[in-house]
């Protein structure tokens, strides 16, 4: 009797460990923002599962570039809350292959701009003076958005939505929606690659 249950807890804690094996629970993840990269910007982005069916995204990038005329410096910071709501084409291991998610975001982005401009002084005299613009940017929305795996860590995400822009700047406003200088309704989205652990 004694050496039964032996081997009925033997064989159990076998498949157990079998089980955990080819059932990963990768609760962290790690990506590169691609398309801020096109706007002078490094962002990284952290997502830690909260439960099964959410999780929290903070985000941190260096707003930088540097020509003969220009030099831009500044930052911005991210926070998403995410809704995982539907999970699509699971594998023999149970993994993820995609899922679709929803949820509230809060985004805040800084940055100076210092150039060179001429300041007329008398009748045909300039004077090259140096003037640095700031922006200020805080913006409030929502986004959708699809993630699905590339390969067993690499996926890729996706997602797009609108927001609210309040702006502050002494450049002056401009109508261009995707402007730092601009205030209004707006929309937001973004491609990001990355790796989960």
């Amino acid at each position: 009797m004694k050496t039964s249950i032996f081997i009925i807890l033997l064989a159990a804690s076998t498949m157990l460990g079998v089980a955990q094996e080819t059932t990963p629970v990768y609760k962290n993840e790690v990506r590169l923002n691609f398309i801020q990269l096109f706007r002078n910007t490094f962002q990284v982005d952290y997502e830690r599962a909260i439960t099964e069916k959410s999780s929290l995204v903070i985000s941190g990038g260096l707003i930088y570039k540097k020509t003969d005329n220009l030099d831009v410096l500044g930052g911005v910071g991210e926070v998403q809350y995410r809704i995982n709501r539907i999970y699509i084409s699971k594998n023999e291991k149970n993994e993820r292959k995609l899922t679709v998610y929803a949820g509230p975001f809060t985004k805040f982005k800084y940055h100076e701009d210092e150039y060179n401009h001429f300041v007329w002084v008398t009748q045909g005299n300039y004077v090259p003076s140096l003037k640095t613009d700031y922006y200020s940017t805080l913006s409030v929305g929502g986004l959708v958005g699809l993630k699905f795996s590339l390969l067993k860590y690499i996926f890729i995400d996706m997602n797009f939505g609108g927001c609210v822009k309040f702006s502050e700047t002494n450049a002056g406003r401009s109508e261009n929606i995707f402007q730092d200088s601009y205030s209004g309704i707006a929309p937001a989205g973004n491609i990001s690659f990355g790796v989960k652990f």
